[in-house]
């Protein structure tokens, strides 16, 4: 079974992006790398999908609080 991913990676731009309501979200390797040293293997698509599943799991929490 495929790894879970809840953000999708550009390739053209190595790194994730998410659109929801509307507007789009993007995290680098780098960043997340910076954000979640531990989650981290390597600055790859394979490396920071668990990083940022963890990053996107929170943003969206924020964005729902928000409203």
């Amino acid at each position: 079974m495929p790894a879970k991913e809840l953000m999708g990676w550009d390739d053209n731009e190595k790194r994730w992006q998410k659109k929801f309501q509307g507007k789009n979200y993007k995290r680098s390797p780098r960043q997340l790398a910076k954000e979640f040293p531990d989650l981290v293997t390597s600055l790859t698509k394979q490396g920071t999908r668990e990083a940022a599943n963890k990053w996107w799991e929170s943003r969206e929490m924020d964005l729902i609080e928000k409203g």
